[in-house]
């Protein structure tokens, strides 16, 4: 059961994902076409205009204190992740940037059982995730349309992004086909780590598998058979 709520009377009733309702049961409204959750508000339109992230998280936490339960001003928090955060040690600290959460499929092997469990539960579990989804009109679709864009950015910066698959190499320009098949060596690594996950429930690695296959397809249109076909 989800929860959805009328845009029109602002009521909100319980309803099966495959039975949602055509007409509001309150006043009647048709429910029109979903709404993309991920569609930018003015303050997403705002932060897009600023560089820094410690004065993005500041305009944040300013609109959070005007309005604690507003969706889009959760939404802009959880996807600004610690990029506000200082740097700490030599080496650049990846982990601040959200999407690096998918890094535990990638790179599994770079993390005990206790960074592990706290990668998965950050990801699929935090307070703040939990608090948006239930501020969310559709909060499954929002869940979802969460998993897709976290997947392409992170397929964007840390594989494609990655020198070793640059589409430029020694002055070069390697061809689009040559990269998106380098990317897809990683890319299919993700997926195998995904469906062989023991902390991850059935409909949850269904919603995995997607949204990196969707995210690696988004970027390379027409390579969808470089990761393979859908299924588990």
């Amino acid at each position: 059961m989800i929860t959805i709520q009328c845009l029109k009377c602002g009521e909100s009733m319980q309803a099966e994902e495959d039975k949602m309702p055509r007409l509001c049961p309150f006043c009647g409204n048709p429910f029109a076409e979903e709404a993309d959750p991920l569609a930018p508000s003015p303050l997403d339109t705002q932060l897009s205009q600023m560089r820094d992230p410690k004065k993005k998280y500041k305009l944040i936490q300013e609109a959070l204190s005007a309005a604690p339960d507003d969706f889009t001003v959760n939404r802009a928090l959880l996807f600004h992740g610690r990029l506000h955060e200082p740097m700490r040690g030599k080496g650049i600290d990846f982990s601040i940037i959200k999407c690096h959460l998918l890094s535990v499929f990638e790179q599994p092997e770079a993390y005990d059982d206790a960074r592990l469990a706290e990668k998965y539960e950050e990801l699929l579990r935090a307070p703040q995730l939990q608090k948006t989804m239930a501020l969310a009109p559709n909060p499954q679709a929002f869940y979802e349309a969460y998993l897709r864009r976290l997947a392409q950015e992170y397929v964007d910066l840390f594989i494609r992004g990655d020198s070793r698959n640059s589409q430029t190499l020694f002055g070069f320009s390697r061809s689009s086909e040559s990269a998106a098949r380098r990317c897809a060596e990683s890319v299919r690594r993700m997926l195998n780590t995904i469906r062989e996950s023991n902390r991850l429930d059935e409909k949850t690695r269904a919603l995995l598998l997607d949204a990196v296959r969707t995210g690696y397809t988004g970027l390379f249109p027409g390579h969808a058979a470089d990761v393979g076909g859908g299924g588990c």
